[in-house]
């Protein structure tokens, strides 16, 4: 989906009708209920991101791909909620969950076996041993050219969970994927490059900071389609 939204938002109302129209709808409306919550999710929109994730997990049924993915997804942005404060009436979320999940992902392979590894290392009490699972993930998702996944493993790095990323991962991280996201690990970066004396490249991660806050201003101005309900 990129940055694209607009884009995403025409594609997926197509692709509903498509499929509504050809009375297949029920074939695919758990992937795209994903895809409504991954939108939602990227649009800083939390409450509507966590219905989407939590009727694709019901809808998809056993631990296939999108339910793993629904799954995941739910359990970051709960926990990424919680530490804000933002729903203070959901219960904490539970470690054993949360392992339970991660061991299903890396299961999996291909990305979920990255976001499975970066699940792990939400949840692990361990310093060392959340490293190993976030350079495990950073390996797979730069392997495989996933671009906002590398970013959500670098985020974790740049907070003092691991060391700075690999000469694979992202320097100066592009615009693209999720700008919020971008942005803060974006700022990370920059602290980082303060605190080694590395003045060439901080000018450049401000220069990219400033950017990325002019997009996210944009965002907050942006109002996902909410008229169109959650397909069911």
């Amino acid at each position: 989906m990129r940055s694209e939204f607009d884009a995403a938002e025409e594609h997926l109302a197509a692709l509903i009708a498509h499929t509504r129209t050809y009375s297949i709808f029920e074939l695919f409306a758990a992937r795209i209920t994903l895809h409504n919550a991954h939108l939602a999710h990227a649009l800083d929109h939390g409450a509507r991101a966590l219905e989407c994730y939590r009727i694709a997990v019901r809808l998809a049924g056993a631990d296939n791909f999108v339910a793993l993915s629904a799954r995941a997804g739910e359990i970051i942005l709960l926990m990424g909620m919680q530490a804000e404060g933002l729903i203070p009436n959901e219960p904490p979320v539970n470690k054993k969950e949360v392992t339970s999940v991660a061991k299903a992902c890396r299961g999996m392979g291909g990305t979920l076996e990255a976001v499975g590894h970066v699940l792990d290392a939400l949840v692990s009490p361990e310093i060392l041993k959340a490293k190993q699972h976030l350079k495990a993930s950073l390996e797979l998702a730069s392997r495989s050219q996933d671009n906002h996944l590398r970013a959500v493993t670098c985020s974790q790095l740049a907070a003092g969970l691991g060391a700075p990323p690999t000469k694979d991962a992202p320097g100066i991280l592009p615009i693209v994927g999720n700008a919020r996201l971008s942005l803060w690990v974006g700022q990370k970066f920059l602290e980082l490059y303060r605190r080694a004396g590395k003045d060439a490249r901080a000018e450049k991660q401000a220069a990219a900071n400033q950017r990325l806050e002019e997009t996210v201003k944009v965002l907050a101005v942006r109002d996902i389609n909410v008229s169109r309900p959650i397909p069911l």
